[in-house]
């Protein structure tokens, strides 16, 4: 048991005669309270780690850009959970899915909180983001609130609204080749459509571009050299306002960020149809949160879907360019099941377990939420006889969990055959225990539906730029909140004219008034 000893180096300095026994035995009677002090908190260690510095802790080991490699690299060392220290801050890492599934899932109602965060939390969004509620009364509101809006059953009547939005993907892409500005609007649009009974037609769109700009300036808050410094010394914010230009930033942040849910909220509310911001002001009848809280509580569907789901397709898209027979394989199995003379459809999933394979891996091959999200036990635990202190942040890293050789035997390789060989694997990416993305059954059946109708449609292969073809990194991926591939290129080429006319004609064919699929939908009570 390592026990931190005073530094005593003053001390020899000064007039220590005839001081040396008493001072031993002081130093000794310390130690032996300092001792007995951790046996009465549990006598065990914290997770090993690789050496920390006196005041930084491991900060000077871990690399800005992608650090979850990093940490890959030390489970290997350490074990499946290890702790590092950041400044004043103790945090500690799962590296294998038995870790995670032993503690995120099997003691969940230990897990189900969240760590204090400072310019995430108290700076940015000042204690109404759901995403950094700790566990109690408020949070639960908010998460009955969303899962009567997204869970398994309702979501099935969201269906038709992301076949349309994805046939319009269809178009976007025939017309220009632009594929992920036209990920990005199709995942917004659909959220943005349920959430509050507007479309999000074209890129350009004010809705889009103001959740752009706001997710960018928390991403740049938040991974900025002076937020990192608030997390790892919190005492930070105590500096007066002119010693502290994060809490101007996170004023403006707060407050666009309120104004556009706000106004977002009031649209939903005046809209003829139904919608989230409809069905959230009718549960919270009995006032349990105010106004704004209840803002939040939609808008945080909002926050969620900005990226996530369209950074998935683009590792779907980067993946198809570079396991040409994993897309080969799945056009014949479309080609099978669909055939030529129309788009898949929901229908058609059951029926297209290797489309489904393939999403699994997609999700699974590159995390985009690398580091996962962290949770914070409610009391002490113990794993593997190591202490876990409560309020600690518990990172499942997603990175190691998803990429270990152990679970996935050759994890670098994109095999969506693996799920169909052994359906019991593991997934981490939606999250665990009662923290998990309560979003989940929309955001599946957003990838599948444009991951089939894109395989139907085109071939997709390396772009090339004046005659020399494009090459893709596979390990180049963006440093952000959400991490997906950096600098993608891809040529996506309709398969025949025929297809190109299947396109068309379903575009043209379809309902594009949002009210109507709205009005069809009702969630039960």
């Amino acid at each position: 048991m390592d026990i931190p000893l005073p530094d005593i180096d003053s001390a020899r300095h000064g007039p220590v005669d005839g001081l040396g026994v008493p001072l031993l035995l002081a130093l000794t009677l310390l130690c032996a309270i300092s001792a007995l002090y951790r046996l009465r908190k549990g006598g065990m260690p914290l997770p090993p780690g690789p050496y920390q510095l006196p005041l930084i802790g491991n900060m000077h080991q871990t690399p800005m850009k992608n650090p979850w490699t990093r940490y890959r690299e030390w489970h290997k060392v350490y074990g499946p959970i290890m702790s590092l220290r950041y400044g004043q801050k103790t945090i500690i890492l799962l590296g294998t899915h038995k870790a995670v599934r032993d503690l995120l899932n099997k003691r969940g109602e230990i897990y189900s909180s969240r760590p204090h965060m400072i310019c995430a939390g108290d700076c940015l969004s000042k204690g109404y983001s759901t995403a950094l509620l700790p566990y109690g009364d408020t949070w639960k509101v908010h998460r009955s609130i969303q899962t009567a809006v997204l869970n398994p059953q309702i979501s099935q009547k969201y269906r038709p609204i992301q076949e349309v939005e994805s046939r319009q993907l269809l178009n976007e892409i025939l017309d220009n080749n632009g594929f992920v500005p036209s990920f990005h609007r199709f995942a917004l649009s659909v959220t943005f459509t349920l959430a509050y009974g507007k479309r999000l037609r074209h890129s350009g769109e004010p809705e889009i571009q103001e959740a752009d700009e706001l997710t960018r300036m928390l991403a740049t808050t938040v991974q900025s050299f002076l937020g990192s410094m608030l997390e790892a010394y919190p005492f930070l914010n105590h500096l007066p306002r002119c010693l502290a230009p994060w809490k101007k930033t996170g004023d403006v942040y707060f407050e666009r960020v309120n104004s556009f849910f706000a106004r977002s909220m009031m649209a939903g509310e005046k809209a003829e149809s139904w919608n989230w911001a409809k069905e959230a002001i009718k549960r919270n009848a009995a006032g349990e949160l105010d106004s704004r809280q209840l803002s939040y509580a939609i808008g945080f569907l909002i926050e969620a879907s900005t990226d996530t789901t369209s950074t998935v397709l683009e590792v779907f898209v980067m993946a198809m360019v570079l396991f040409p027979s994993v897309a080969a394989r799945a056009q014949k199995e479309l080609d099978t099941v669909v055939g030529p003379n129309r788009l898949p459809t929901f229908e058609d999933m059951p029926n297209l377990p290797y489309i489904n394979a393939l999403v699994k891996e997609a999700l699974r091959w590159r995390p985009v939420t690398p580091l996962g999200f962290p949770h914070a036990p409610l009391e002490d635990d113990e794993y593997m006889g190591y202490r876990i202190p409560k309020g600690t942040a518990v990172f499942a890293t997603h990175w190691g969990v998803d990429l270990d050789s152990d679970v996935f035997g050759d994890p670098h390789e994109f095999r969506p055959e693996r799920w169909l060989e052994k359906a019991s694997l593991p997934a981490a990416a939606f999250g665990f225990g009662r923290r998990m993305c309560p979003g989940q059954y929309l955001a599946r059946n957003s990838l599948l539906i444009v991951t089939a109708q894109v395989l139907w449609s085109f071939d997709i292969s390396h772009a090339y730029e004046n005659g020399r073809k494009v090459e893709i990194d596979p390990w180049n991926m963006v440093h952000e909140l959400v991490s997906g591939p950096a600098a993608l290129k891809a040529s996506m080429k309709v398969r025949s004219p025929q297809h190109r006319q299947i396109i068309e004609q379903e575009w043209a064919a379809a309902e594009k008034d949002e009210r109507v699929h709205l009005a069809r939908i009702q969630p039960e009570s």
